[in-house]
């Protein structure tokens, strides 16, 4: 069986903790799975008049850690990439190709290259919005930025650099996002974000379901900045926005992934790498 690789994300930590926490839209159950791990969570129609299933992870960087894990060319489901890495959170990481496997964008972690930006796929595989950003980490403080002119190779003053898109806020701004379908279609939507006092989110929302319609972009673009994100980024969505809880005691994953395409909650689409949750040692 191939090894899974798995890299460290930086993370700045924030000193005055009690600064930190975000003030969740209302309609969402919050509860606390451990010191600085917070689950928010909401199921039913109360947000904007349609059915929703959307989960917010809000993460204390000084008490844990966010890590990329991949497994190259090999997919693999979320679940399956949480468990082998010891997890106690995880959410699916940025765009992949589904047959050749392996991220189609430029991602670089610990200062080495894995994967470049596949800008010669077709469109059904590929836009070109979907590396416009990145979580970014220097070794001292991770942030979302927007792609240089002369692309990501040029951003050397970072060790780390998952891209994907389109961005939804920086430096606390909106950005403006195109009408094309990808954005003006609900879909199920993963997006992870900074706050101001640097905790990070993570959201899910599924769509195509009866539970779930998904997001517009739009749509999570608000809802990232209802949460508090000063910074935000569109990862991967559809099939693929999938959570995992470890603190469950059952079914772990609390979102409906590929609901869309005929499967049950618990039959997960596989991926080329995801973001996961480690306590600090």
């Amino acid at each position: 069986m191939n090894r899974i690789r798995c890299f460290l994300l930086p993370v700045f930590v924030l000193v005055i903790e009690s600064l930190c926490f975000c003030q969740a839209p209302a309609g969402f159950i919050q509860r606390q799975l451990s010191p600085g791990l917070t689950w928010y969570s909401l199921e039913g129609d109360t947000l904007w008049g349609v059915s929703q299933c959307i989960n917010v992870l809000e993460v204390d960087p000084e008490r844990y850690a966010l890590r990329l894990v991949s497994g190259r060319e090999e997919l693999k489901t979320l679940s399956t990439f949480a468990k082998e890495s010891g997890a106690v959170a995880a959410v699916n990481g940025n765009f992949f190709h589904t047959v050749e496997g392996g991220s189609v964008c430029f991602t670089k972690v610990d200062g080495v290259i894995t994967d470049t930006t596949r800008y010669n796929l077709p469109p059904r595989w590929f836009l070109d919005q979907l590396d416009d950003a990145a979580l970014v980490s220097d070794g001292q403080e991770i942030k979302i930025i927007l792609c240089p002119p002369d692309g990501w190779k040029s951003a050397v003053q970072y060790s780390t650099i998952i891209s994907a898109g389109p961005p939804l806020l920086i430096d606390g701004k909106l950005l403006p996002i195109s009408d094309q379908s990808f954005n003006t279609r609900r879909y199920g939507r993963t997006a992870v974000g900074i706050t101001a006092g640097h905790r990070m989110i993570l959201l899910t929302v599924s769509g195509n379901a009866p539970l779930s319609q998904g997001f517009t972009m739009p749509e999570l673009q608000k809802m990232m900045s209802l949460f508090g994100c000063v910074g935000a980024l569109n990862f991967d969505g559809g099939s693929s926005a999938t959570m995992w809880i470890g603190a469950l005691p059952e079914n772990k994953l609390v979102s409906h992934p590929g609901k869309g395409r005929g499967k049950s909650q618990h039959n997960e689409r596989k991926v080329a790498n995801s973001l996961i949750i480690i306590p600090r040692r």
